[in-house]
Parts: C-alpha cells; sequence; structure tokens
C-alpha cells in the first residue's frame, strides 16, 4: 500500500485551488492564470543557482523531482498520473530518476 497524500499547503486551501497549475500569477488577493513556462524557469532558476544547483532547470525538473521523490516515497504510479494529468502511466514513469538523489 502506497503512502498517503500529504495535505494541501495552507496557500493552496486559501487559493481555492482544486485543480490545475500550481504555479500561478497573483494580482493581490486574485489568484490568476498558470505560469508560462519561462515565468516558472525564471523564479526556479536564480533561486537554484543560489543553493549550488547547475543545469537549465524549470518546469520539467520540478516534475521529473516531484514524481521521483514521491514514487520513491511509495506513491503508487497510478495515483502520481492523475497529480501529474497524465493520460498513461508510461508518461509518468518518464519523468522517474533511477540515479542516486543529491541529499
Amino acid at each position: 500500500m502506497g503512502a498517503a497524500v500529504p495535505e494541501q499547503p495552507v496557500w493552496v486551501e486559501a487559493a481555492k485551488l482544486t485543480e490545475g497549475a500550481l504555479f500561478r500569477r497573483i494580482w493581490g488577493a486574485r489568484v490568476g492564470p498558470a505560469l508560462s513556462d519561462r515565468a516558472i524557469a525564471l523564479v526556479i532558476q536564480p533561486r537554484s543557482a543560489r543553493t549550488g544547483l547547475e543545469g537549465d532547470l524549470g518546469r520539467h525538473s520540478l516534475r521529473s523531482g516531484f514524481i521521483t521523490e514521491a514514487a520513491r516515497q511509495g506513491l503508487a504510479l497510478p495515483v502520481l498520473k492523475t497529480m501529474a494529468d497524465h493520460r498513461v502511466v508510461a508518461s509518468v514513469a518518464g519523468y522517474f530518476q533511477q540515479g542516486d538523489s543529491h541529499r
């Protein structure tokens, strides 16, 4: 049996997000549409560089890291398929990284 799905972060509950993109535009108290791939990269890259991570990190890096870690913690691929909004388990499996994690 897989691990339980963690509770939503407080800000996700406050924004009343039940589906769709996690990274979104925010105007004051209003939560808008999804950020573009480029906007996500502009948020992630400088912060990851400050931690010593190198490479062209962006949306797919986050998705791969999430799927890899969730699978290692016991979430079943069909559950991850739904969470990642994929149609087939094979798509989710393609994001899973077999190598050692940077811990």
